[in-house]
């Protein structure tokens, strides 16, 4: 975009600034976490071996929104165990907030952290937030994993 600063020039100053897809790219790649942007706009990345995409949502991309999802699918007949896993953690944390999405004969758990930035956010803000969700997110995961059988080899 014509007139818009990238990068380190963009980041001289400690205030709050618009929060744009464009900024959490420069924001992620300063921290080398971004892998990728897929062609909706959503930022891929992996910490910790973990999977996750940064994208902003909500009405005017006044949310900003990280998802993890565990590397591992369980089967279906995991179903209560995994749900009562889930509700136990949903019930005693606030962040982030952990689902089980179907996907075919298996499940998938995602976590999720949303932030209001409607009204911006300096580059301090977005690092303690991104770190916070990605941290939480896998705490969250080595329970999970602690607490799964580990996954067997297909012969």
């Amino acid at each position: 975009m014509a007139g818009t600063q990238r990068g380190s020039a963009a980041r001289t100053s400690g205030g709050v600034r618009p929060v744009t897809s464009e900024r959490l790219e420069d924001h992620l790649r300063d921290r080398r976490l971004l892998v990728s942007r897929r062609e909706d706009g959503v930022l891929l990345g992996e910490w910790q071996d973990m999977p996750f995409s940064i994208g902003l949502g909500g009405r005017e991309d006044s949310v900003l929104q990280v998802r993890g999802r565990w590397p591992r699918l369980l089967p279906a007949r995991a179903g209560a165990g995994l749900a009562q896993l889930i509700n136990d953690w949903n019930r005693d944390r606030v962040l982030p907030k952990v689902y089980s999405v179907p996907e075919g004969d298996a499940v998938a758990v995602v976590a999720e952290t949303n932030l209001g930035v409607r009204f911006g956010a300096s580059d301090e803000q977005l690092t303690e937030t991104i770190t916070l969700a990605l941290s939480v997110t896998a705490q969250f995961f080595a329970g999970l994993e602690a607490s799964v059988p580990p996954a067997r080899e297909e012969s």
